[in-house]
């Protein structure tokens, strides 16, 4: 998966003869080097598949970048990727632009310590493939995730598909410490 991110800036200018006009549009086009998730930006998230992903809720705070190396996130094999800084206890309403196979969520400090336990309840069906070692996952309807109240929490969720939309509800207290989340639609050690 690393490196999985690469960036270009393109700029575009148009003239048209008949009339004098320029136009100047600049982007940042992302793709992916290999499987793993590419963020351009919190609501712009490009899969091996050009699946494009959009995320609502209150409390997203834009993109950063963290180490996802190591066995919570072996099954990805991630290095250091571009993931949305989330504020504990947000909601989050996730959407792809187009049906996919199944979508991988990769957690990163998912709060425990800091205002936990908390409790993700999720919409719909999901495994746990690595890390979330000391939560609790109910994986029969409601679907949900709980924290420890004495530890930071990583791993990845896989949601089989097909599908096109997710809905996190999280309770617990509301605070202004992050949490970190990417996805992706492809995870090598996942059988």
């Amino acid at each position: 998966c690393n490196p999985c991110l690469s960036s270009s800036t393109t700029t575009t200018t148009t003239t048209t003869t008949t009339t004098t006009t320029t136009t100047t549009t600049t982007a940042t086009t992302v793709t992916p080097s290999s499987g793993c998730a590419t963020i351009a930006s919190a609501s712009d998230i490009l899969f091996t598949t050009r699946t494009g992903i959009s995320l609502s809720g209150a409390g997203l705070r834009g993109t950063s970048t963290s180490d996802l190396t190591g066995a919570d996130f072996a099954p990805c094999g991630c290095g250091t990727e571009s993931v949305i800084s989330v504020v504990a206890g947000t909601n989050i309403d996730i959407t792809t632009s187009k049906p996919v196979n199944g979508l991988f969520l990769i957690a990163q400090y998912w709060r425990g310590a800091s205002g936990g336990p908390y409790t993700y309840t999720f919409d719909r069906y999901f495994e746990r493939v690595s890390g979330f070692s000391s939560v609790t996952i109910a994986t029969a309807g409601p679907y949900s995730l709980t924290t420890t109240a004495s530890d930071y929490h990583n791993g990845v969720l896989y949601f089989p598909g097909p599908l096109t939309s997710i809905s996190m509800a999280a309770s617990g207290s509301s605070q202004s410490s992050l949490q970190y989340i990417t996805f992706t639609d492809y995870c090598p050690g996942f059988v």
